[in-house]
């Protein structure tokens, strides 16, 4: 049976500067964490800590397996998926091809179907053939959501995925997350949800509100 992710006296950041200390978190899976803060209290250093794009210590495992002495692309390979706030994606390629580069990546049976995130994110099935450099930066950032969820069989850790999107898209990515972890996917995302949209992620089975400013401030 799969643990989920768990951080113990988790310690991430930049040029021997810790942004954050002596977190302990632990996600079952099916788990969805909302993770709050202000700017430079920690969220995106969270994510890319998971990742391994940071400096970090103290333990970190996924499923009973360490990913505290990983790179990044072998942290990928046991079903994570990753899409950062700044979208990363190549510009040169369509749609299309980033969903089958996306599937070839793929180590695990994707736990949802490309014709499922196309429904969710109808904007993508409009663009299927279209560069990504032709996209509007909205709709790169879906791109980068449903190549992290693709790819992310038992983790997917999301930086702002709602930013600067429409409320009734806001929703539907919510309502997907929510189908995602009710499949067992454990997810984490960031970034400022409305009041209105806050039913949507508290409907899953298990929601966990991480508010890394009060963290700070419990420190302090």
């Amino acid at each position: 049976m799969n643990s989920g992710l768990l951080l113990q006296n988790f310690c991430a950041g930049y040029g021997g500067r810790w942004v954050l200390q002596g977190l302990n978190v632990h996600c079952t899976p099916g788990t969805l964490l909302y993770v709050q803060g202000d700017n430079g209290d920690g969220r995106s250093t969270l994510l890319k800590g998971i990742m391994g794009l940071s400096e970090r210590h103290g333990q970190i495992s996924l499923n009973d397996q360490s990913l505290a002495d990983l790179a990044s692309w072998q942290i990928a390979r046991l079903g994570v998926g990753y899409a950062p706030e700044q979208r990363d994606v190549f510009r040169g390629l369509s749609v299309a091809e980033h969903f089958r580069l996306a599937g070839l990546a793929a180590r695990h049976e994707p736990v949802v179907t490309q014709q499922e995130l196309l429904e969710a994110l109808p904007a993508l099935k409009a663009r299927w053939q279209h560069a990504a450099h032709l996209l509007s930066g909205g709709e790169q950032k879906m791109l980068a959501l449903a190549r992290a969820i693709l790819t992310g069989r038992y983790l997917v850790l999301l930086d702002e995925p709602c930013e600067g999107l429409a409320e009734n898209v806001q929703l539907d990515i919510l309502q997907l997350l929510n189908r995602l972890a009710q499949r067992g996917i454990i997810i984490v995302l960031t970034g400022a949800i409305t009041d209105a949209l806050c039913p949507a992620i508290v409907a899953g089975r298990a929601w966990i509100r991480l508010d890394l400013k009060e963290l700070k401030k419990a420190d302090a």
